[in-house]
């Protein structure tokens, strides 16, 4: 039988470049929307949110660093 792989350094050493941020940040929002008018729940109460608002702090600080990359 073979032996488990450690996933935890395989997920740590992981990269994500900028372009997928912006991605995962549309598909958060959406996903908040959704969440928002099939289970009529509050924004803040959804689970994914706190996720959501630390992408939308990492973006911010993203564009102050590479203000050349803003309006892609």
């Amino acid at each position: 039988m073979p032996k488990k792989q450690d996933t935890n350094t395989k997920y740590l050493s992981m990269k994500i470049n900028s372009e997928e941020i912006f991605i995962l940040k549309k598909v958060l929002k959406q996903y908040l929307l959704e969440q928002e008018c099939l289970a009529y729940k509050d924004t803040r109460t959804i689970d994914v949110y706190p996720i959501y608002e630390r992408l939308k702090h990492i973006i911010a600080l993203y564009e102050l660093k590479n203000p050349s990359d803003l309006g892609k």
